[in-house]
């Protein structure tokens, strides 16, 4: 075989490679686009110049080639990256890019992209757990390490297990092998519809593990409820004097 056919062979290879890696990831056929409210503060971060980055999930989904509505894994990265710098760095601290490491298990390019958008591409090592592949899933895929650099701390979180729909990852290895009915792509669309939208809209307690929920989160509620009960007792208080003044004034006509 003379060098032509060879390079002809290898481009052959890789197209190949990159169009089952596309069906592999492809968007499920019937998913919903219209996305529910949301919101979501951007991530902080230095660059290498140290300028502060403010990249929101918007700004993540534009930069990596895709439209929000198209992807789970941008909004779970993009949610789990911002959740580890709340866990490692306190107060107005940021990380600079090339600081945070993470090492993931999820062999998607949502994930990748996402990654080394956020966090430079010699920051980010993907493993994949064991009897896991690009068709078949399990929670092990969705298992995070993040490690700080300059301090070695490191924080280590997964998606909570209800946050997937039962039976996700059988629906979702069905599709990605050509084996599903149309009602369990149907099914699988819906629930991945789902899985979408709780990356947008769950607290970050909801969603992964290791993570408690913000004090002063729950302490804001506590004044609310008490300022309310505190204001209706002086509104009744001041209707029931208003009340015996009206009386007396009466009486001593």
């Amino acid at each position: 075989m003379n060098r032509r056919n060879i390079f002809l062979v290898l481009v052959l290879m890789s197209f190949c490679i990159a169009s089952f890696a596309a069906v592999i990831e492809a968007t499920p056929d019937g998913v919903r686009e219209e996305l529910p409210e949301y919101k979501l503060e951007p991530i902080l971060i230095y660059d290498e110049g140290r300028d502060l980055l403010k990249i929101t999930i918007e700004d993540l989904a534009e930069s990596t080639g895709e439209e929000l509505w198209e992807c789970v894994c941008r909004p779970c990265s993009f949610r789990v990256t911002k959740t580890a710098i709340s866990q490692l760095y306190e107060g107005e601290e940021h990380p600079t890019q090339g600081e945070l490491k993470v090492i993931y298990h999820h062999p998607s390019g949502g994930h990748r992209l996402s990654f080394n958008y956020l966090l430079t591409e010699d920051c980010c090592t993907l493993e994949m757990p064991a009897g896991t592949s690009r068709k078949k899933f399990t929670m092990e895929n969705y298992c995070y390490e993040f490690i700080r650099t300059d301090t070695g701390e490191i924080f280590k979180t997964r998606v909570k297990a209800q946050v997937f729909p039962e039976g996700f990852f059988v629906l979702r290895e069905k599709v990605k092998s050509e084996m599903a009915t149309p009602d369990e792509k149907a099914e699988f669309a819906k629930q991945w519809s789902d899985t979408r939208d709780k990356f947008l809209v769950m607290n970050s307690y909801d969603l992964f593990e290791g993570v408690e929920e913000a004090e002063e989160e729950a302490e804001e509620e506590a004044p609310n409820v008490v300022g309310g009960a505190t204001f209706f007792s002086i509104l009744v208080a001041g209707l029931i004097l208003l009340l015996i003044m009206m009386y007396i004034r009466r009486k001593a006509r």
